[in-house]
């Protein structure tokens, strides 16, 4: 985690390392002289499993909603047109409404288990 990018490949690079275990063998001070007190530290505690960062909650969704934009040549004229649109827009909330349903299931059974 957080260790893509920029940060994730000068690690590999100045330790010849490929996988976070590895980090664990070298010592807090030379993580420090390397990489700064700051990220030295955090390096150091992270390879441990310490991550002092507060667990925020995962706000669920307030609104589930999808639209198509019918401008021009594309403008809608006739009502089958209009109904056909509608329908799939309908087909397309209802598979949106049960993939929310079912992520905030799965979410709702791993906190209060039944």
């Amino acid at each position: 985690r957080n260790l893509g990018g920029k940060l994730g490949e000068s690690v590999a690079q100045l330790l010849n390392i490929e996988y976070m275990g590895q980090l664990r063998a070298f010592p807090e001070p030379q993580l420090q002289n390397t990489f700064g007190e700051k990220t030295g530290n955090w390096l150091f505690d992270l390879c441990r499993g310490v991550e002092s960062e507060p667990v925020r909650p995962r706000h669920l969704p307030k609104s589930i909603g999808c639209s198509k934009n019918f401008l021009g040549t594309q403008a809608l004229r006739s009502c089958e047109q209009v109904k056909h649109w509608l329908q799939q827009l309908a087909t397309e909330l209802e598979e949106r409404l049960e993939k929310d349903k079912e992520q905030v299931s799965l979410l709702f059974h791993s906190i209060y288990p039944n």
